[in-house]
């Protein structure tokens, strides 16, 4: 009907308000009527089609839209009318509470029968509930079975558990209301035995860094403090520390450590022959080859390894393209060569300061029982040591190194 409108809407528009106002009605009226507000224009024919073919039209979405909606006008400058967006928006929470109010009712019976509701049913229980039904309950009823005794020293199972639970953060009160059951161990047994393994560990990484080479790297860590009874001056706080993870490599080949004389003169040597544009385009150019072999590689890797692709099948799956790289320089593998990756004690210092970044490097010496004064005049004088992290971090020491570069002392 749309397409064949002739002539100016808006002097129909306004014909048919002039109508409406020559009987006494006005448009909230007559929507109103229209919209089984009378009896009598419920049960007429043609007003019941002209409701009809509205309630299906493909307009009326679009007559809502711009009920809540008020267009803006081109070139205005006022604020936007709110229209009729607090009823339409209030009128689509009523029914949507409506559709969830029953669909809670359709699954209500099954999904909480009123038997379960009752005090009854709250505290009464049956063996058949208890029955533990699958093949993993019963291989872990056995194991707890096999692994039990009565003494907490020979005890493996309530160990275990326990520092499982210790590790997600299980708090202090209900641990020890396990431990009253008899299912784990206490909560000062956990912390005891967390603290020993702590230390039993951090001897570990002190003798490898005394023995190889390593790299260190340390970010920032949030961890959140939850306290069962709060008071005054002990409430569940969110606070900030600082954690650091030591990496080593092991089964490496011998080579000589790289010492701080070593690193001057590497810089000294820089600093007086530094990097020219034309060497560096020489380099890129050097590497292209290789480079292009690579690229390639890496674009077919999207191709053949998409899920409908398959390689066998291929018609030309013996190009050499598909063919492996050639290894520029290939490092060992294997279980024997997995890299080591060990974390150092948590601390409350901050990183967003030169001070800081100073504090925690000490730190972490001091972990690594490297603090002392002969251990420092060894390390400045034989090893340089390799620090990683973000870019916070990366600019903090650079700007420590600058600081302490003309420091006689190696260590600094």
């Amino acid at each position: 009907l749309r397409e064949t409108l002739m002539g100016n809407v808006a002097v129909k528009v306004l014909t048919v308000l002039s109508s409406m106002d020559s009987v006494g009605l006005n448009l909230p009226l007559f929507l109103d009527f229209l919209s089984w507000g009378d009896q009598e224009c419920v049960i007429n024919a043609k007003i019941r089609y002209a409701r009809t073919a509205l309630m299906v039209s493909a307009e009326l979405p679009g007559i809502l839209e711009c009920w809540r909606n008020l267009p803006w006008a081109p070139g205005s400058t006022d604020t936007c009318s709110k229209a009729a967006q607090p009823v339409i928006e209030e009128f689509a929470l009523s029914c949507i509470a409506q559709v969830v109010e029953k669909e809670l009712q359709g699954v209500g019976e099954s999904m909480c029968p009123a038997d379960k509701v009752s005090d009854t049913g709250l505290t009464c229980f049956l063996i058949k509930d208890m029955t533990l039904n699958g093949s993993l309950q019963i291989v872990l009823s056995v194991i707890f079975q096999l692994l039990f005794a009565w003494s907490q020293h020979h005890n493996c199972w309530p160990k275990f558990v326990t520092t499982f639970l210790h590790a997600q953060g299980i708090s202090a009160k209900l641990l020890d209301l396990l431990h009253a059951f008899g299912s784990t161990m206490s909560h000062k047994w956990s912390v005891h035995s967390f603290n020993t393994m702590s230390t039993n560990a951090l001897e570990k990484v002190c003798q490898k860094a005394h023995t190889g080479p390593f790299v260190l790297s340390h970010d920032n860590v949030n961890i959140p403090f939850h306290t069962f009874s709060q008071r005054l001056n002990k409430q569940s706080h969110f606070d900030s520390g600082m954690a650091a993870t030591v990496y080593f490599q092991p089964n490496t080949p011998p080579e000589p450590p790289l010492s701080n004389r070593t690193l001057q003169q590497f810089h000294e040597e820089g600093r007086k022959h530094p990097l020219t544009i034309h060497e560096i385009f020489e380099l890129e150019v050097k590497s292209a080859a290789s480079q292009y072999e690579h690229d390639i590689c890496c674009i077919l890797q999207y191709h053949t390894g998409s899920p409908k692709f398959d390689l066998k099948t291929y018609e030309h799956k013996d190009h050499q393209f598909f063919s492996p790289l050639t290894l520029v320089e290939k490092l060992p593998c294997g279980p024997q060569f997995i890299t080591e990756q060990h974390i150092l004690s948590t601390v409350h210092i901050e990183e967003a300061s030169y001070k800081g970044n100073e504090q925690l490097i000490m730190e972490w010496f001091k972990q690594l029982h490297l603090h002392t004064k002969d251990e420092r005049k060894q390390t400045g004088l034989e090893q340089v040591i390799i620090w990683v992290g973000d870019q916070l971090t990366v600019k903090h020491l650079c700007g420590l190194f600058k600081y302490y570069v003309q420091d006689h002392m190696s260590f600094d």
